[in-house]
C-alpha cells in the first residue's frame, strides 16, 4: 500500500486506479473489496459510499479506461 501524504488524488481516484490494478492482475472475481480498499489506503465503507458495490466499481473502472 502506497500513501504518501503527498498525494493529492481523492479517495475515489485512489480506489479506481487500485481497482483497475488489482482486477488486471487477479481478474475481477479473485479480487475482493477489502483488497482494493487496502491498495487504495482507504476503508472498505468508503469504497462501498463511493461504489455501492463491486459491480458498480467494475462499471466505474470500463468507465474511466474506454
Amino acid at each position: 500500500m502506497d500513501t504518501e501524504s503527498s498525494d493529492n488524488r481523492t479517495g475515489s481516484q485512489r480506489i479506481l486506479e487500485a481497482a483497475i490494478n488489482l482486477f488486471g492482475r487477479n481478474g475481477v472475481k479473485g479480487t475482493s473489496m477489502r483488497a482494493i480498499a487496502e491498495e487504495a489506503g482507504v476503508s472498505q465503507a468508503l469504497v462501498v459510499h463511493h461504489f455501492g458495490s463491486k459491480d458498480g466499481l467494475q462499471r466505474a473502472c470500463d468507465h474511466h479506461v474506454a
